[in-house]
């Protein structure tokens, strides 16, 4: 009966600790902010927000297509625990408010090359091939994975983990894909 007693304390402790945890975004943007091709995305990234946390892949799915045929970047200015923060996450990255430690041995979960969801290969062996000293370093090509969509734009999406922290990360085809263990979010 203690261990239930102790689990069941621990288990309040902790509800009340994430409770107290508040997290306000005071400004959210996306798109390609060198050409001011962006869209107030606010509200988008406020909804998202959960027990004083936010953890989303910024796609366009979520926040629509404001600049065609570029890499878009998540520009934002939040509140957390009454301190400010900012922070820029590229489309295909995952944003985590507030940022774990990444502590740990990087691992890949799987890895899928093609027009997500629709035509993808499997890549996960051929990734994993790349991961070096706590490292992943990949050109995006289909000459090292195949072409499942000929003549069609395509993305490398690893889902990864480090720790107990699991991430995900893409790239367009023609560029590469880093992940480090060392870095911290883009």
């Amino acid at each position: 009966m203690t261990a239930f007693r102790t689990l069941f304390a621990l288990l309040a402790l902790t509800s009340l600790i994430q409770a107290d945890q508040t997290l306000t975004i005071k400004k959210a943007t996306y798109g390609d902010h060198k050409e001011k091709q962006t869209v107030d995305v606010t509200s988008k990234v406020s909804a998202q927000v959960k027990e004083g946390k936010v953890r989303l892949v910024v796609w366009n799915d979520l926040f629509g297509e404001p600049a065609e045929g570029v890499r878009k970047s998540l520009q934002l200015e939040y509140e957390l625990d009454g301190k400010p923060g900012k922070l820029e996450v590229y489309e295909g990255d995952t944003l985590l408010i507030p940022q774990p430690k990444l502590e740990g041995k990087l691992a890949i979960v799987s890895a899928h090359y093609g027009i997500i969801p629709d035509y993808t290969y499997d890549v996960t062996t051929d990734v994993k091939r790349y991961l070096e000293d706590n490292k992943l370093s990949v050109e995006v090509s289909n000459d090292l994975f195949g072409d499942p969509a000929s003549g069609e734009f395509k993305w490398l999406k690893v889902v990864y983990r480090i720790g107990d922290v699991e991430l995900i990360k893409q790239a367009w085809e023609g560029q590469t894909l880093n992940i480090n263990t060392d870095e911290k979010q883009e």
